[in-house]
């Protein structure tokens, strides 16, 4: 459970909690981890054209999605997508920053990060001791109103 730290949950307007989208593990393999991606359609000719004596050139693929960069052992990599509204549907315009929250009790997640910059979707937490630790977020706005927390992502470090 989160304390409300002196944060402001009385308001009219109450954001949309935060998505974790993904931990990057040390050591962990993955089979590209990206968004899919579609290639353009193929658009036919008009019947009118006569047919080309040679296909047109093709532009090079576009390169696969790359990998976050690695965490050094002992750290997570917290990814999150920012909401956009507030829980009432209304347009979320004064987004302020994040927190994580996190530690090694789903329950209790003692500890936090505050990230005053609402352009930010990721954060590295670094020397993390032995154990099994659980990640959160929640967004804020610049009167104090905090979402809900999201959905939990855990990672054990050895």
């Amino acid at each position: 459970m989160i304390r409300s730290r002196g944060v402001d949950r009385s308001a009219v307007h109450r954001l949309g909690p935060c998505a974790l989208v993904f931990l990057l593990f040390t050591g962990c393999s993955g089979s590209g981890g990206g968004p899919e991606r579609s290639e353009p359609a193929s658009v036919a000719a008009p019947v009118s054209t006569p047919p080309a004596t040679s296909p047109p050139p093709q532009e090079p693929a576009p390169p696969p999605p790359s990998l976050p960069p690695s965490a050094p052992a002992g750290a997570a990599i917290v990814n999150w997508t920012p909401p956009t509204q507030n829980v009432d549907g209304s347009a979320l315009i004064d987004l302020a920053g994040f927190r994580i929250h996190y530690g090694t009790s789903q329950d209790s997640l003692e500890r936090s990060i505050d990230i005053p910059n609402p352009g930010l979707t990721s954060y590295s937490i670094e020397n993390l001791g032995a154990a099994t630790w659980f990640f959160g977020v929640t967004a804020y706005t610049r009167r104090g109103v905090e979402s809900d927390l999201s959905v939990l992502g855990s990672k054990t470090i050895q």
